[in-house]
């Protein structure tokens, strides 16, 4: 599967490397791009391995809050208190 975020806040290779990092160790994450131009993450996953909740999670753990999700067309509000 296939699933493309909107992440607003991601600017440079720090970012990129950050996000990366974060979704590549995670089981059942094959692949992770980050399009600094246009401010997206793409994940290619394995839905039977990690949820679609658990990318969010972690590019958020990083610091990235994570806005419309582009392949779905939905919002994404995870209801999460301030850290």
């Amino acid at each position: 599967m296939e699933e493309t975020f909107r992440v607003p806040d991601v600017h440079c290779e720090h970012c990129d490397h950050a996000i990366r990092g974060a979704l590549e160790v995670l089981g059942g994450v094959e692949r992770a791009k980050v399009d600094l131009e246009s401010k997206e993450v793409t994940v290619t996953y394995d839905d039977a391995k990690v949820a679609r909740e658990q990318l969010i999670v972690t590019i958020e753990d990083e610091g990235y809050p994570v806005g419309r999700s582009s392949s779905q067309g939905l919002s994404v509000d995870m209801g999460r208190p301030p850290t």
